[in-house]
């Protein structure tokens, strides 16, 4: 995953973030209908540091 901009912890270990995503995370997750994958989304992961994963795309 890309180096979030912004991150907003939700609760421990749950998070909203801002940053642009990659074409692999978008096919992943099936996103569609989005454009391309230029730009930045807000999205939420789960997950520590480290190891967080993105969940759901919510705005590109």
């Amino acid at each position: 995953m890309d180096d979030s901009h912004f991150r907003y912890e939700l609760r421990p270990g749950h998070y909203v973030c801002l940053s642009p995503l990659s074409d692999e995370i978008l096919d992943e997750l099936g996103v569609d209908g989005l454009g391309d994958s230029f730009g930045y989304f807000i999205y939420e992961t789960e997950g520590g540091v480290s190891a967080s994963r993105c969940t759901n795309v919510l705005v590109h």
